[in-house]
């Protein structure tokens, strides 16, 4: 049943995961926190608590995220009101302390850092659609926070998520926490309406299913990460209406997240432990995410270790499908499949978002590992390690790993510019359907390639992007820069400039890239997973689509000649 706006005069949105996300923030406050407290000369750390910080990667600075929140899940099912109210702030003060004595980072933080750290979920970001969509609805309806946040908390993330609530309710009001009965009356009474009169807005099935079970109307969003229930048996039991991407019909476009993102990982008792012909790596040729993992796994030397598939690099009205062109298999060899989306159903049958590659798939659990690109690669680099021979193995690569240790604080600084305006800037400029969407991001593409010719110049910083050694960062910027002068220069009007032509630095460095043939890249995998004429077909044939051209009707362009110049041009 779809909400009816006629009768609907509130809108309470759950506020942890639905409004706002949290896993980024936090991380990185943890992160952060562990690395002044390492630099800082005045603290008198130990040898083997200094030793015990310096080992903790972003992944596990991201595990401990995870563990904090899932606290927080267990305190608010678990809570007794009889007992007298703790805030949630109380709690992850608590929280944070059990979770820094479980990892052995006791006096690493000083309590006043300890403090700021409970403050970070004060600070956490609105995904993207959330203010735009908040502003919008705020102007018909009257919208409402109903959180197991304490007010100070709400109060807080409203102010610097600039978020446009006509209204705040907390659990701290009504003395309890969600799912109890007592919030979400509470709230609706505070706001002088009947429970049939309010919606919930929540990307947890749970929370949605208590709210409907006392007359509430319900929307479910979909947040990546949030949710593990099967999605079609909650509607079918109540959920009214469902809500999968909210997005500005301004012609800009947005990339939506990745959904599975679970890790293969050596850690005992894994979900995912790495081991030999368990793993396929789908993708297809065209797609630069994906030929960033297609990169890795040939770098890593992993062809034994782990499959790889590939289907057709034209994406058709049902996405990515298996045809024996462009490179790809008449079907998939797993299971018959012809289309992308049958594995993302037989993963998730009630799934519904879109059907990316790369996908990492488990045959043994017959479910997706991870969709996510940069966190594939991550996880190539180390976690299969056990299974190649020494001098495969990253610890024992020159130079520290595609990842090293003591860069990588400037490899993730540069991945996120370079992302943001190169990677995915040439997307949002090729599929701008406005002036001012093109304008608005066809010049930070090019102010992000002066930035990477200058960088290239500095000291240190030659043949590669961090010396003379292979890292991520160049890895993350090469699948970019191959597809520049052959198709995004053209067919998606990055014309201000060619590689070949105005940023010498940066062709200079393409250049070696591709044409080496050394062991360094292991007999040339560069080259040989680049494939020019398939990047003109396939992005010709996106932007026809997304134009309403008869894609069969559409030529292709010859130049430029070569696709890439020689090396010693």
């Amino acid at each position: 049943m779809a909400i009816n706006p006629q009768t609907t005069k509130a809108l309470l949105f759950d506020i942890f995961g639905t409004t706002v996300q949290w896993r980024t923030t936090v991380t990185k406050a943890l992160k952060e926190a562990s690395e002044r407290a390492l630099s800082d000369p005045q603290k008198s750390l130990t040898q083997d608590l200094r030793a015990q910080a310096s080992a903790m990667t972003e992944d596990n600075w991201h595990d401990m995220a995870e563990d904090w929140r899932a606290s927080y899940s267990r305190f608010t099912k678990t809570f007794d009101p009889s007992k007298g109210f703790v805030s949630v702030d109380q709690h992850h003060s608590e929280a944070l302390l059990e979770l820094v004595q479980q990892r052995q980072l006791e006096g690493l933080f000083t309590d006043s850092e300890l403090q700021d750290l409970v403050q970070a979920w004060h600070r956490l970001d609105p995904w993207d659609d959330t203010v735009r969509g908040l502003r919008l609805l705020s102007s018909k309806f009257r919208t409402c926070t109903l959180s197991n946040g304490n007010v100070s908390l709400l109060e807080d993330l409203i102010r610097h998520g600039q978020l446009a609530f006509t209204d705040i309710a907390s659990a701290e009001q009504f003395g309890a926490y969600k799912p109890s009965p007592r919030v979400y009356l509470g709230a609706a009474a505070r706001l002088g309406f009947e429970p049939r009169e309010c919606v919930l807005v929540a990307a947890h099935l749970r929370d949605l299913k208590a709210a409907k079970a006392l007359g509430f109307g319900t929307i479910y969003v979909e947040r990546f990460g949030e949710e593990e229930e099967d999605l079609g048996q909650a509607i079918e039991e109540g959920v009214d209406q469902k809500i999968y991407k909210l997005t500005d019909e301004d012609g800009h476009f947005r990339r939506q997240d990745s959904v599975f993102r679970s890790r293969v990982s050596r850690s005992p008792g894994a979900e995912f432990p790495p081991e030999k012909d368990r793993y396929v790596l789908y993708l297809n040729y065209g797609c630069p995410w994906a030929h960033r993992t297609n990169l890795v796994r040939s770098l890593k030397g992993l062809e034994d270790v782990i499959q790889l598939v590939v289907c057709d690099a034209e994406f058709g009205p049902e996405g990515w499908t298996f045809s024996g062109r462009n490179g790809s298999a008449e079907k998939d060899p797993l299971y018959g499949f012809t289309k992308m989306s049958q594995l993302y159903f037989k993963a998730n049958p009630g799934y519904t978002g879109r059907y990316t590659v790369p996908v990492l798939w488990d045959k043994k659990r017959e479910t997706i590992v991870n969709n996510e690109s940069s966190e594939i690669i991550r996880m190539f680099y180390t976690e299969f390690d056990d299974l190649l021979p020494e001098e495969r193995r990253e610890v024992n690569t020159p130079g520290g790993g595609f990842y090293p240790a003591h860069l990588r604080k400037e490899i993730d600084e540069m991945n996120e510019w370079v992302y943001n305006r190169i990677n995915n800037g040439v997307y949002k400029t090729g599929f701008a359907t406005t002036q001012e969407a093109y304008e608005a991001n066809l010049y930070p593409l090019f102010e992000a390639l002066d930035r990477v010719e200058a960088h290239l110049a500095q000291p240190g910083h030659q043949p590669y992007l961090f010396g003379e050694h292979i890292t991520e960062a160049d890895i993350r910027l090469y699948t970019t820069i191959a597809r520049f002068d052959v198709a995004y220069y053209l067919i998606f009007r990055c014309n201000l400039g060619m590689i070949r032509h105005d940023f010498p630095l940066i062709d200079r460095w393409y250049r070696r890239l591709y044409h080496d043939e050394s062991e360094r890249t292991r007999g040339g995998v560069f080259k040989k997973t680049t494939f020019f004429d398939v990047y003109k077909f396939g992005y010709l044939v996106a932007v026809g689509k997304k134009q309403g051209v008869d894609t069969s009707q559409l030529v292709i362009p010859a130049g430029p000649k070569p696709a890439i110049l020689p090396l010693e041009a």
